[in-house]
């Protein structure tokens, strides 16, 4: 997460659910404070749509959607839509605006 300790993991459950965790630098470990399921596996994710201050984590997934939640309170989306068929194959961002691309 920008300009903090902490940081976010993405990725897949074997059974094809999302797997997201909000972990966080302690004594020079990394500590998990929040893991979240989702119905669908990520398979990309940035903080670069939105500012340092704002948080805001732009993820996609297996079935084409794209989300962004914010980065606190990362298990309720702030906005979701379908994009494509299949899924998002990457993202990228810069001056908070966030693209995805599918392969």
């Amino acid at each position: 997460m920008p300009s903090s300790a902490r940081l976010v993991t993405l990725g897949n459950h074997a059974r094809g659910t999302g797997a997201l965790d909000v972990c966080a630098i302690e004594d020079g470990r990394v500590v998990v404070k929040s893991s979240h399921e989702k119905p669908h596996g990520f398979k990309c994710g940035t903080f670069g749509a939105s500012s340092a201050e704002e948080r805001f984590l732009a993820t996609g997934d297996f079935k084409g959607v794209r989300a962004l939640a914010v980065a606190v309170a990362v298990a309720v989306a702030v906005a979701a839509c379908r994009t494509h068929q299949a899924l998002a194959s990457c993202s990228s961002a810069a001056a908070n605006r966030v693209e995805f691309t599918r392969g």
